[in-house]
């Protein structure tokens, strides 16, 4: 019966990082603010504590992937000022944001490179424990 209640926990902990993972990148490109370590620190805790040493490399790879997109996505996208109530983005010319654009592109992929092998990681170990 232990078992059967650590998978469990390990399927529970594993979706609330996933979901965890695809609200900061919404949060991301609503541009909305956060701070990534204090809005995962629950999840990292959790991963520190119950995950394998696999699962949880994977996992702070992810974490660093998103930190370095989240800072080029800014960078990318027009600056923002808020005037009254209402919240506008400014448009330049020439574009300042045009040498970000690529590399917050190419930071993208990195991202969802190192999430989907998380992911398999998180699959490989849920499946051992079964």
């Amino acid at each position: 019966m232990r078992k059967k209640e650590r998978l469990e926990e390990l399927k529970s902990l594993y979706v609330s990082v996933f979901v965890s993972i695809e609200q900061m990148i919404r949060v991301v490109r609503a541009r909305e603010s956060f701070v990534l370590d204090g809005d995962l620190s629950e999840v990292n805790g959790k991963v520190r504590l119950l995950a394998s040493d696999v699962v949880a490399k994977n996992y702070y790879e992810v974490a660093e992937h998103l930190r370095k997109w989240s800072e080029l996505f800014e960078l990318a996208s027009p600056r923002r000022m808020k005037m009254g109530d209402e919240t506008v983005s400014l448009i330049q010319a020439p574009d300042l944001t045009v040498k970000f654009k690529q590399p917050a592109v190419d930071a993208y992929e990195e991202l969802q490179d190192a999430i989907e092998k998380l992911i398999e990681a998180m699959r490989d170990e849920v499946r051992l424990d079964v």
